[in-house]
């Protein structure tokens, strides 16, 4: 897992337990338990002008839903641009080829749904 093992072996994933990942921008933690391997939610926040990369990417998996939470998220989906702000949310399947980026000047929160769990 791309998060490692959680510390907590239940169904309750407290705030302060999750295990951060920081990447270019972006500050990832999974919000759901190492254990579960139906889905994964991802928390994560944006910072202006981050990106997913220039070309668009497809990735193992069935499904992705991305939700925003805060700021706006501008999300391809098979070259179609789509501008979303809180509250907004794409679904898609993970082998659609897909990017995103945070257009906003300030950061994004975010959450990433995917099932099955692959990070």
């Amino acid at each position: 897992s791309l998060f490692g093992n959680s510390q907590a072996e239940g169904p309750v994933v407290r705030a302060r337990e999750r295990i951060p990942l920081h990447s270019q921008g972006v500050d990832d933690s999974r919000v759901t338990p190492a254990w579960a391997s139906r889905l994964v939610v991802v928390e994560s926040v944006i910072q202006a002008g981050q990106a997913s990369g220039a070309n668009p990417h497809t990735h193992p998996g069935d499904e992705e839903c991305v939700l925003v939470l805060e700021g706006q998220l501008m999300v391809w989906l098979d070259s179609r641009e789509h501008l979303l702000g809180p509250g907004d949310s794409a679904t898609y399947l993970c082998r659609l080829p897909h990017r995103w980026r945070n257009p906003d000047r300030r950061s994004s929160r975010v959450l990433w749904i995917i099932t099955p769990a692959i990070y």
